[in-house]
């Protein structure tokens, strides 16, 4: 029989179900629990243990029972079955999971499970906040979609096999240590490898951008880049400037930009200075301005490539314009 992991984090022992569905929504979330079967009895026991931004449990609910979280909202639970068997269910897939097969809920998907008498699981909680953060770093860019995993992660070969020994290493250290080595450095790094590895190890709807493809910006972010480069021409704008500001890699801007507009972001601003340009020469005297100055207010700075950009432009050299 297999020792439930974690003992020097008791939680509770409990045989009320409204105590048991209780405290484990204490760490998770509200849930329904229910019995099944006239002989079945309840007959918890939970450990558990919470690092930073994830939390590590065990838990026996004794007893044949179905357990209905819904959406999680918050978190992303990954249950792990020690001994016995679970039918998952997370929106419309179904698993049936094993100590090869363990089902990786999204956090926007209903979910529920089936577990048989005598189960035992080890659950992950990793806070939807966290995971995301951390894929944005990854990716230095923001997220348009919430991240939907594959349900069923294979951790008896391929990628989630490695994945899985890493996981068995962190509870080995947590059953191995005491209460203050969950806030060591190698705790915070064991999490930290926790997120990545499953975000590169486990197929989700951003795996495609991990391995290199660029990552689809909505026309709301070119729009804010171009509203920040209207604002303010004049000021000294890189790629790298603008994709920062709206929350996107320089990458995805520039393909963003020729999808939506036929311009990179860098020509589109010398368009914009140009008219800004020529607007400031039909309305200025040339006794009291140069063409040099006005080229300089919007950031033109080489005067001769203005030159030729503004006369390609507007069919006149500024000088002329400026003389009007």
């Amino acid at each position: 029989m297999t020792e439930l992991p974690f003992s020097q984090y008791p939680l509770f022992d409990s045989r009320d179900l409204d105590d048991t569905r209780l405290r484990v929504a204490q760490v998770f979330c509200d849930h329904r629990i229910n019995l099944v079967g006239r002989s079945a009895q309840l007959d918890t026991h939970m450990n558990c243990q919470r690092i930073r931004n994830t939390a590590l449990a065990s838990i026996t609910y004794g007893g044949d029972v179905k357990v209905e979280p819904g959406e999680c909202e918050t978190f992303f639970p990954i249950m792990a079955i020690l001994e016995g068997k679970g039918t998952f269910r997370s929106g419309n897939e179904s698993l049936h999971a094993s100590r090869d097969l363990i089902p990786v809920a999204s956090p926007t998907r209903h979910l529920s499970m089936r577990l048989a008498a005598g189960t035992k699981l080890v659950i992950v909680r990793i806070e939807r906040s966290a995971l995301e953060a951390t894929l944005r770093d990854m990716l230095d860019q923001s997220l348009p979609r919430p991240i939907e995993f594959e349900f069923g992660l294979n951790t008896r070969r391929g990628p989630g096999a490695g994945w899985m020994s890493g996981f068995r290493c962190f509870v080995n250290e947590m059953d191995r240590n005491d209460r203050s080595w969950v806030h060591s450095h190698a705790a915070r790094g064991l999490e930290r490898w926790l997120m990545e590895g499953l975000l590169l190890t486990h197929t989700h709807n951003y795996t495609g951008f991990l391995n290199g493809d660029a990552l689809p910006v909505p026309n709301r972010v070119v729009d804010a880049a171009i509203e920040i480069m209207e604002a303010h021409p004049e000021w000294d704008h890189t790629v790298g400037s603008l994709a920062s500001a709206v929350g996107v890699s320089a990458r995805s801007l520039q393909d963003a930009f020729r999808r939506h507009t036929e311009h990179t972001p860098m020509s589109y601003l010398r368009t914009v200075r140009l008219e800004r340009a020529h607007q400031d020469l039909l309305a200025a005297e040339p006794d009291t301005t140069t063409v040099g100055k006005v080229a300089a207010r919007w950031s033109l700075q080489h005067l001769s490539r203005f030159a030729s950009a503004y006369h390609q432009r507007f069919g006149e050299h500024p000088s002329v314009t400026l003389r009007k």
